[in-house]
């Protein structure tokens, strides 16, 4: 088999890129209130950039007045069958427009079988970054409690409007990661997202 000149620069890696256009598009809801400070999310926000598949949403560069019209945002994840949510941890819970956003958009008719749920059957994927350490989580670490018994709200909205939500990928230590680490985290997720990807 004969590959053009630049279609498949490495075998491994350039797959992911050459086949954009066979990929289903993804919906990145990406929430930062802090993003002027430096972590790990700057760099790793860079893994959607220039690729067909992902349409990359900064909520709060969007929306900074917190003002966000649910039928737009509706009409607007009708259109993805994978939606990926990338946010930091702050205060042991999702950020504040995020979880705003969620109150606004989701309409609990949805679970209604007579009402159109725009979220059913959808893959959704879980990016978060945390400053701690992964021992700190879990019934033996300092917090007592999993990253999953956080977000347990989401997780169950998620669930009962009947979504497919993925194991929940954590880049712990984000102030801490260095160059190598960033890379290898965005090419896991990325794998994730399109298993035949890497």
């Amino acid at each position: 088999m004969k590959f053009k000149k630049n279609q498949y620069i490495f075998k491994k890696k350039s797959y992911f890129y050459a086949n954009q256009k066979n990929l289903p598009k993804t919906l990145v809801l990406f929430a930062h209130p802090f993003f002027e400070f430096p972590d790990s999310n700057q760099e790793l926000i860079a893994m959607y950039q220039n690729k067909e598949q992902f349409d990359f949403i900064d909520l709060y560069e969007v929306y900074p007045n917190f003002h966000i019209p649910a039928f737009r945002e509706r009409k607007r994840l009708s259109k993805y069958s994978k939606i990926v949510f990338h946010f930091p941890l702050i205060w042991f819970d999702m950020p504040p427009l995020l979880r705003l956003w969620l109150d606004e958009v989701i309409d609990g008719s949805w679970t209604k079988e007579y009402i159109d749920n725009p979220l059913e059957g959808k893959n959704i994927y879980i990016i978060i970054t945390s400053i701690s350490k992964e021992k700190s989580f879990g019934e033996n670490g300092k917090y007592i409690y999993s990253i999953e018994d956080l977000l347990a709200g989401f997780l169950i909205t998620l669930k009962i409007f009947k979504t497919k939500i993925h194991p929940i990928y954590v880049v712990y230590e984000s102030e801490s990661q260095s160059f190598k680490e960033i890379e290898a985290h965005k090419a896991n997720f990325l794998n994730l997202i399109n298993p035949t990807s890497i």
